[in-house]
């Protein structure tokens, strides 16, 4: 198990290079009271590996934000499968998307390739 101070400083850390102080794409374009929702679906079949870590991004950043997960890690999904559902500020979610999507797709593809290798 990972130590979770470990994985908040690395969100953090991840966070601070992605969009430092703040997302000012999303500050211009969209009114401060927007809400949003977004819908997390697999692209492809895969092994989820960093939902948790996903879902944790979104909560560092955006407290207010709704998380409902819909697989958790180790879970075979086929492509199109609903993962996942955030539901809060468009702003702050928009914000925080890319790092939470980074973390997903890095670590499901480990987990992907590396049930892949064991089946053989």
């Amino acid at each position: 198990m990972i130590d979770p101070l470990v994985v908040e400083e690395l969100i953090d850390r991840a966070l601070a290079e992605d969009i430092g102080f703040a997302d000012l794409t999303s500050e211009l374009v969209i009114p401060a009271d927007a809400r949003a929702e977004l819908a997390l679906n697999a692209r492809q079949d895969i092994v989820v590996a960093g939902i948790d870590v996903a879902a944790q991004v979104f909560r560092r950043r955006v407290p207010q934000c709704r998380v409902e997960l819909r697989v958790k890690d180790g879970d075979r999904v086929n492509a199109g499968t609903a993962m996942g559902r955030f539901e809060g500020p468009a702003r702050g979610l928009l914000a925080v998307e890319r790092t939470a999507l980074n973390f997903l797709q890095h670590l499901s593809g480990v987990a992907t390739l590396t049930a892949q290798y064991v089946e053989r």
